[in-house]
């Protein structure tokens, strides 16, 4: 039970500006860049996923957006306590024959294993269960690019020249693209990496981290007709999928930072799996 001083206090702290995202905000260094063919305006649409709760979350990113003149939709459905009763049925539990010795597929771990999985959190399966929602709305509406934000993320001084200098970079590629991981987490560099470039594709590429991610129309599909059983959390399952469909990932160099994977705030999902 939450004491009414404890939960004073956590209020109160919500509600503080987040002054440790100031020094990730400064301008990404990407002026060195010289492609022919930047365009505005390519991204159709921003998600971001957020769990309500954390209200100190929302009020940096709606200021911050605000600010750069860039629009969103705030995806807020899924809380874990009202899918929580739900979880067998979402989840698929009665279809999933796990081998929790099978490992999971991770950028060093290029290969698919039969019955490979895990139990996932009511955390986990939020996220998932934005995410998807995301997707079928790119589908629904065709839109043939979308970002895709975690309420994490931090915005640098130069996110709208940052942004579509990525969309440019993702349309215009003679690859046909599927993805790209926006966001960097976990020290992962591209080994395709080009000086002259924001973003490298290169064979056998995967997820980096699902806190920012853009997806064009096709690629949407191609996740979508995928992504059940669940038998793992968003990112492998997307690593799974990525192999299964030999879609075309891409990451951005430099990329985009969440602020979870800093000391400054913990993951709630991390925080979960343990």
């Amino acid at each position: 039970m939450i004491s009414k001083l404890n939960l004073i206090r956590r209020l109160i702290e919500s509600f503080k500006p987040n002054s440790s995202n100031i020094q990730f905000e400064k301008d990404i260094q990407i002026s060195h860049l010289r492609y022919k063919q930047i365009t505005s305006n390519l991204i159709n649409k921003i998600y971001i996923c957020h769990h309500k709760p954390l209200v100190h979350r929302k009020r940096y990113l709606e200021s911050r957006l605000f600010s750069k003149g860039l629009e969103c939709e705030w995806v807020e459905d899924f809380l874990p306590q009202d899918i929580e009763n739900q979880y067998d049925q979402i989840v698929g539990t009665k279809e999933l024959k796990l081998d929790l010795k099978m490992p999971g597929i991770s950028q060093g771990q290029y290969k698919l294993f039969k019955n490979a999985g895990t139990k996932i959190t009511i955390t986990e399966l939020s996220l998932y269960k934005k995410i998807e929602y995301c997707l079928k709305d790119q589908v629904k509406g065709e839109k043939e690019l979308i970002l895709i934000l975690e309420d994490d993320i931090v915005i640098p001084n130069n996110i709208t020249e940052y942004l579509d200098l990525c969309a440019s970079e993702f349309v215009f590629s003679n690859i046909n693209l599927d993805c790209l991981m926006v966001g960097t987490a976990f020290g992962f560099k591209s080994q395709y990496y080009k000086p002259d470039r924001l973003i490298h594709y290169g064979k056998d590429q995967l997820t980096r981290c699902t806190h920012a991610m853009m997806f064009s129309f096709e690629g949407a599909k191609k996740i979508l007709r995928n992504l059940y059983p669940i038998n793992w959390p968003i990112d492998f399952k997307l690593n799974e999928i990525f192999i299964k469909e030999r879609m075309r990932v891409a990451w951005a160099e430099p990329g985009l930072v969440q602020l979870s994977h800093t000391p400054y705030e913990e993951s709630s999902l991390s925080k979960a799996r343990e």
